[in-house]
């Protein structure tokens, strides 16, 4: 049996995690209370979202539920710091044609496409709370631009994407097709885009 340990030991610090915010290591307690209602593996966005949600949903005058947050090393350290839906660290970019096309293949467009608005709409949602909840954070919505170097994996990307659009995937509608001798109009070396609108 592997003795593998999680995470691994002494790894390597994302770029998004050089400057840390002061709450980083934050602990509000000495010692893990010896019960609680709710435990939530992991401080990253899924955990966070997850705390704030149940604590936004307790009603006035009620008693919030006890909530203790478990995390192997600091807040948003894990997979948060690194890729943030789409394996881009440090971005959100919703991926509404590249992935999709597989899960359309294996349980339909109605649901492919039902997880693509999903992601798309955690943009805009991230956004709002943001500005909601005036946090003091470095997130620009933009939009991107992805580029295929292989043409072949390009001609695979486009086949895929042409059937969602004929399968009336809306949120892959959003998304526009550039082929070659339009790109360098498009995107140059001065243009850094880095989000999804």
């Amino acid at each position: 049996m592997s003795s593998k340990s999680t995470p691994v030991p002494n790894g390597m610090t994302s770029f998004w995690r050089t400057e840390p915010h002061a709450l980083d290591s934050h602990r509000s307690t000495e010692s893990l209370p010896n019960e609680c209602d709710i435990v939530i593996v992991g401080a990253g966005y899924a955990g966070a979202s997850v705390a704030y949600h149940i604590l936004n949903q307790t009603s006035p005058g009620q008693s919030p539920p006890s909530i203790v947050i478990l995390e192997a090393r600091q807040a948003c350290s894990g997979a948060t710091g690194r890729n943030v839906v789409n394996d881009l660290g440090g971005h959100m970019k919703p991926d509404v044609y590249n992935g999709i096309v597989g899960l359309a293949a294996d349980y339909g467009i109605e649901a492919a496409a039902e997880v693509a608005a999903f992601e798309a709409k955690h943009v805009t949602y991230l956004k709002d709370f943001i500005d909601r909840e005036k946090i003091d954070c470095e997130y620009a919505v933009t939009n991107a631009v992805d580029v295929q170097l292989s043409q072949d994996h390009s001609n695979k990307l486009k086949s895929g994407y042409d059937r969602l659009i004929e399968n009336g995937c809306k949120p892959t509608a959003n998304a526009t097709y550039i082929d070659t001798p339009d790109a360098e109009k498009v995107n140059s070396p001065s243009l850094h885009l880095h989000s999804l609108n």
